[in-house]
């Protein structure tokens, strides 16, 4: 009886670690799984954090990238309102030296029309010279307008007016019609003061 207690004893000693070690081959099993869990976890855990760092780093290139390219345009904004001007000035010297040939033109051709009605010279070469000079300063008209086409797109709607105005007195003052010479004149000379006004505002205000 005693033999047989001392072997189900031994049984139960037996039993209880085969028990305990599969227990324990279990919870190190969990440990394991465990513990590859949360290396995988904390893997991801560094992979995004990389990934957020690389985010980071290219979305700060990229608005490096927009400074730089606002800085340029800034720069090209800078340029294109420097040549405007360039132009601008331009149109207004070339305007004023007209104005300067225009009134040596108009100031000969109507001493020679005065010279034809006193009758005191050749009146065939006064006549030749009174001709030219109209054609001439009908060539000057057309040529001041062909330079005026390529400035438009810079220049002031009023002032465009006033220089189609200029010109288009311009052309009638070359070709009067019979009795009709000193309007024609007044409305050239007006004109031209209209735009010479407009040049000298403008000129004050750019």
């Amino acid at each position: 009886m005693v033999e047989w207690d001392i072997l189900n004893w031994h049984t139960m000693i037996i039993e209880l670690a085969i028990g305990l070690g599969i227990a324990g081959l279990v919870a190190l099993s969990l440990y394991k799984r465990e513990e590859k869990r949360q290396r995988k976890d904390r893997e991801g855990l560094e992979s995004l954090i990389s990934q957020q760092g690389d985010l980071i780093v290219k979305q700060n290139n990229a608005i490096s990238k927009s400074e730089s390219l606002i800085e340029e345009q800034k720069k090209i904004i800078e340029r294109q309102e420097i040549f405007r001007n360039a132009r601008i000035t331009y149109a207004y010297d070339r305007i004023l030296l007209y104005f300067k040939e225009v009134t040596i033109m108009i100031t000969e051709i109507e001493k020679n029309r005065e010279l034809l009605k006193s009758n005191e010279y050749d009146q065939t070469t006064l006549e030749e010279e009174f001709e030219y000079d109209k054609k001439f300063l009908a060539g000057m008209f057309d040529a001041f307008s062909n330079s005026m086409s390529f400035l438009t797109d810079i220049l002031e709607p009023e002032l465009i007016t006033k220089i189609r105005h200029f010109y288009y007195f311009g052309k009638r003052y070359c070709s009067p019609q019979e009795g009709m010479e000193i309007v024609e004149r007044n409305n050239l000379l007006s004109s031209i003061r209209d735009l010479l006004d407009k040049v000298k505002d403008l000129s004050k205000s750019q």
